[in-house]
């Protein structure tokens, strides 16, 4: 049993002839392009415009300030959609370099979040590190947590007036020093 489905067409397209009826019903060569086949003309379709518009609406624009269409692929193109993402406002990765958003100069760090909850406030190779003693007590970490001292990329507590210091020790009791952290002793109490 075959079904066999009949439309009638609307005045205009009657009018207007097949090819008409071809470039208005979406007829696509290989390539994604609608053809008419009277006259040969060749028109780009919405899903050729769409792949164009498929970085700047894409996540990884929003996430990483790669907003353009290079090739096959989404890569960053300028400072305005680096500055723009989440990479920016988390790890200060501001400014475009190459094909991608990196951290470039203090600045890019400064208004970040890691700068600001963890010292991340330096640059080097692009991304933002945790490089002077200055911006670990200016941190989160720093005010809250007793780590005032830049070591080895992090900031860590080296003394107890390092944690006496912290709100935590007023807080919840946390001002003795153990590895670099500041932690409750039931026996300062």
């Amino acid at each position: 049993m075959h079904l066999v489905l009949t439309t009638r067409l609307p005045p205009v397209i009657s009018v207007l002839g097949t090819s008409a009826l071809a470039f208005l019903s979406g007829c696509q060569d290989d390539r994604g392009l609608t053809r008419s086949d009277s006259s040969n003309t060749v028109m780009q379709t919405k899903d050729a415009a769409a792949s164009v518009d498929h970085c700047r609406y894409s996540d990884e624009c929003i996430e990483e300030g790669r907003c353009e269409m290079h090739g096959p692929r989404c890569v960053a193109a300028s400072d305005m959609d680096c500055s723009r993402s989440t990479v920016c406002r988390s790890w200060g990765r501001c400014t475009v370099r190459g094909s991608e958003c990196a951290a470039v100069d203090p600045s890019d760090c400064d208004l970040s979040v890691m700068c600001k909850n963890l010292g991340h406030c330096a640059v080097k190779g692009g991304a933002c590190i945790v490089g002077r003693d200055e911006d670990c007590r200016s941190s989160l970490a720093g005010q809250k947590h007793g780590r005032n001292h830049a070591s080895s990329g992090e900031c860590v507590a080296q003394s107890e007036d390092d944690c006496r210091s912290s709100s935590r020790c007023v807080s919840r009791g946390a001002c003795r020093l153990r590895d670099g952290q500041c932690v409750f002793d039931p026996k300062s109490c």
